[in-house]
């Protein structure tokens, strides 16, 4: 049985909506606001959530909201309180490593628009340099793609050192932002 808190079960979720994009890319979205900015209220994420999944002609269902809500309460507490047991969401261990490592770059890419929104397209120059080295990282990360030359169990080994390095990228960014206002998130 799946957790409502798994990415299978919210990817499903998200596509009976007709969602555009996956729960990897929704998620990191969220945890992109959130480790620059804050979590928005339920209202404002649900609202961003919507218009991020192209979602926004129809009118926000109970099953929507109940959804976005679920995803922040559970995601922004358990990135505040147990940061350094933060995991991207992302399929499970049993998916192809071809699915697990889209989703993964998909997740990079919902966090650099998540990060992107927060900090209003500042630019690199207002960036401290090690965020902005991880910020490049990641969207290299969101390009990632399975080399079908190497060893299945070498590349099983790489998708497990990027989980790893976007995980430690994403706490370094945190770090550098938790002390500065809420108010960053631009509309």
């Amino acid at each position: 049985m799946q957790s409502k808190y798994s990415f299978e079960f919210i990817n499903d979720q998200l596509l009976n909506f007709g969602a555009v994009h996956s729960a990897s890319e929704l998620h990191g979205l969220l945890i992109g606001l959130v480790s620059t900015a804050g979590a928005p209220e339920i209202i404002e994420w649900s609202e961003i959530a919507r218009k991020f999944l192209d979602l926004e002609d129809s009118e926000l269902s109970e099953d929507q909201h109940t959804l976005f809500q679920d995803l922040l309460v559970v995601n922004s507490d358990k990135f505040s309180e147990q940061l350094f047991r933060f995991l991207p969401l992302l399929p499970a261990e049993d998916s192809p490593l071809r699915h697990r490592t889209a989703e993964l770059g998909a997740w990079c890419s919902g966090f650099l628009h998540g990060v992107g929104r927060a900090l209003g397209g500042s630019g690199e120059a207002n960036l401290d340099p090690e965020v902005a080295e991880a910020l490049r990282d990641i969207a290299n990360i969101s390009q990632v793609a399975v080399d079908d030359n190497d060893n299945p169990e070498d590349n099983e080994g790489y998708w497990r050192e990027l989980v790893e390095y976007v995980k430690v990228a994403v706490l370094r960014i945190h770090n550098d932002y938790k002390d500065k206002p809420n108010d960053l998130i631009v509309h």
